[in-house]
C-alpha cells in the first residue's frame, strides 16, 4: 500500500503499430495499457482473440469480461475491431491510473452522505 505512484502512460494514436496479426496486436496493446496485469494470454485475452478474429461479438450487461451469452438469450452480434479493443484497455488504463492517484492521496475523493456516521 506504500509503494510509490505508479501510472500508466498510455499511448497516442500515432505510437500504435501496425501488426500483421491480432495475437500480435493483442500481446502489444495489453502490454502497454495493462503493464502491471497477467492478461497476456489469460482467458479474457483469448476471447478478446476470438471477437477480433471474427470482427463481431454479443454485448451483455455485465460488460466484456463477465460473462458469455447463451444461445438462448438471443442477442445480435455487433461488429467488433482494434479500435474497440483500444478503447476498452485505454478505459482500463485510465481507471488504473486513477485509483492509484487515490491510493497515495493525490485525488480528493467525494465523501459520500451514506458513508457518514
Amino acid at each position: 500500500w506504500d509503494a510509490h505512484l505508479r501510472q500508466v502512460k498510455i499511448p497516442t494514436n500515432e505510437q500504435i503499430p501496425n501488426f500483421n496479426n491480432n495475437k500480435s496486436f493483442l500481446d502489444w496493446a495489453i502490454g502497454a495499457f495493462l503493464p502491471h496485469s497477467d492478461m497476456i494470454n489469460s482467458f479474457e485475452a483469448n476471447c478478446l482473440l476470438r471477437d477480433l478474429n471474427f470482427q463481431t461479438f454479443k454485448p451483455n450487461p455485465c460488460g466484456y469480461f463477465y460473462s458469455e451469452n447463451s444461445y438462448f438469450d438471443r442477442v445480435n452480434f455487433v461488429p467488433f475491431s482494434r479500435d474497440n479493443v483500444l478503447n476498452m484497455l485505454k478505459a482500463k488504463a485510465d481507471t488504473f491510473n486513477f485509483w492509484e492517484k487515490a491510493r497515495v492521496g493525490n485525488t480528493v475523493l467525494q465523501m459520500e452522505d451514506w458513508l457518514s456516521d
